[in-house]
């Protein structure tokens, strides 16, 4: 005598402390965050000029030992603001 397939089912039951909840993180292909070249190239502009603007403070970044990283977001709002034509705004 054969058995067939058997399913097996697991429920879990959470409890949250008041005010939390449990909300799932987009998922996308973009890094987080990018090294200096990946993130110049994605700019269109050399890492000298990337490096300048890092340290005008007009492109937010962070040192990770001794890698230097700019996040996605940093390289977002700095793509939104010049397309708007302004002046390079301060990292913050």
């Amino acid at each position: 005598m054969s058995a067939g397939p058997v399913e097996i089912v697991i429920r879990l039951q959470l409890e949250l402390p008041p005010g939390m909840s449990l909300m799932a993180a987009p998922v996308t292909d973009e890094p987080r965050a990018y090294r200096v070249p990946a993130a110049a190239e994605l700019l269109g502009i050399g890492k000298s000029k990337l490096n300048e603007l890092i340290a005008q403070g007009a492109i937010e970044s962070i040192k990770d030992g001794n890698v230097r990283l700019i996040p996605a977001h940093a390289l977002r709002a700095y793509m939104a603001h010049q397309a708007g034509g302004g002046d390079v705004p301060a990292a913050g």
